[in-house]
């Protein structure tokens, strides 16, 4: 069941190429191509991570519905859905490193003396 839900993503990328046909390197000068692969990429990591439940740290539904409603938004090939989803893609990716790092501050260091 686990690899279903980490393959998943990848079924998606079919309907990647139709609406972004910059994808294929077809289309569209290297700086739109580069663009639209890293928001790509960012949109499947989101989605990813809406599917499993695990970014950075530990995501409750809350948040995986966000990242749910999120990828789809910059798939879309509008400008506006592409900044909106974006923007609330890489806020929650921050707030989750935000919480790993106070997390990872929070444990005791452990060091032995030999």
């Amino acid at each position: 069941m686990q690899a279903v839900k980490i393959g998943l993503p990848g079924f998606f990328l079919p309907f990647l190429f139709v609406a972004r046909p910059e994808l294929l390197l077809l289309e569209g000068d290297p700086w739109d191509q580069t663009l639209v692969t890293a928001i790509s990429l960012l949109a499947l990591a989101a989605l990813n991570v809406a599917i499993v439940g695990q970014g950075f740290v530990r995501t409750g539904w809350p948040t995986r519905l966000v990242l749910l409603f999120a990828a789809p938004l910059t798939l879309i090939p509008s400008q506006l859905g592409t900044l909106i989803g974006v923007s609330i893609i890489i806020t929650t990716f921050a707030i989750q490193r935000t919480l790993k790092a106070k997390q990872t501050a929070a444990l005791p260091d452990v060091t032995t003396t030999t």
